[in-house]
């Protein structure tokens, strides 16, 4: 390869021929899309998983993640200042079907660059939206995220407990509806291998708002780490948040579906927000995609623990 300069060459989007920035050589790609509907607070989510994976302070492994894109630099910049005077990131535009792109370097000449895909929330309403994202052909995971309070049982509960829903801002999309999007999709990818009848791609599902009552208290509050471990108990406790809550339907269909899911609660903001100014503190926004890339990569086993 150093003869021919085959090593030099720019690895180029095979569907929206982006520069994917480096070398051919130089990383492995591993590509995760991050799904959900309309307010399920999935841009809010980007920000703060962009942040704690290029946090120089706290690294989730021997080096922070960075961002090869500007144009990335930038708007993660602007969502940190926001987030740190109590404001909300921006909403992901519904044209918008880039991808951002994270460099993991463990040695000089040895990394993986993660891809996180982020179309907005309307992608999720019907085939045809969806199917423009070409992407879907190469993944390698996928993070479900699902707004609770979608259902009323968990609005009634919490307004039971004096939370403000006003203050919330509450996806009215289906999560049957959209996950049966989601699924048609998974089921054309080129790739999709099956394992016993399900599809081996791993889906960790993810339940935002974790700060709010009643989801606070009935997992985050009630996880005994003594049961197989903190993860595998809110794991359990998720699934059993979502039978419990009239979202039954929706565990019983990826159950059905995926060989390899987890559930997950975490808080994209880590508070309501409200006209404070109070910063944001978001919380447990990196277990999903960790517990994704353990699965999907050798490399990865071991760190971010």
């Amino acid at each position: 390869m150093s003869l021919t300069g085959r090593g030099r060459l720019t690895a180029i989007c095979p569907h929206c021929h982006r520069d994917m920035g480096g070398n051919a050589s130089e990383v492995k790609p591993i590509c995760i899309a991050v799904a959900g509907g309309v307010n399920t607070g999935k841009s809010s989510y980007m920000m703060s998983l962009m942040n704690v994976l290029t946090d120089m302070n706290k690294p989730l492994f021997s080096l922070p993640g960075s961002l090869p894109e500007e144009r990335d630099k930038r708007v993660l910049k602007k969502a940190v200042t926001d987030l740190s005077r109590g404001l909300p990131p921006m909403k992901t535009p519904a044209t918008d079907i880039t991808a951002t792109m994270i460099d993991f370097h463990f040695s000089r000449n040895f990394g993986r660059r993660v891809f996180l895909y982020d179309p907005a929330g309307e992608t999720f309403r019907n085939s045809a939206d969806i199917d423009r994202h070409g992407y879907y052909d190469f993944l390698n995971g996928i993070i479900l995220l699902i707004d609770p309070f979608s259902s009323l049982a968990v609005r009634e509960k919490a307004e039971s407990l004096g939370v403000d829903m006003s203050r919330l801002a509450v996806s009215k999309d289906s999560i049957e509806s959209g996950i049966g999007v989601l699924l048609d999709r998974v089921s054309a990818l080129p790739r999709s291998e099956r394992v016993r009848g399900k599809w081996s791609i791993p889906c960790a599902v993810t339940i935002n708002k974790a700060d709010v009552e009643p989801v606070r208290s009935v997992i985050l509050k009630k996880a005994d780490p003594s049961r197989g471990g903190k993860a595998v108990a809110i794991s359990s406790l998720c699934q059993s948040f979502l039978t419990d809550n009239e979202m039954g339907n929706i565990v019983r269909l990826l159950e059905r579906n995926f060989h390899k899911i987890q559930y997950f609660a975490v808080s994209a903001l880590g508070r309501t927000p409200d006209t404070s100014g109070r910063p944001f503190s978001p919380f447990r926004t990196e277990e999903p995609i960790l517990w994704i890339l353990r699965d999907c990569d050798s490399v990865f086993h071991g760190k971010g623990e």
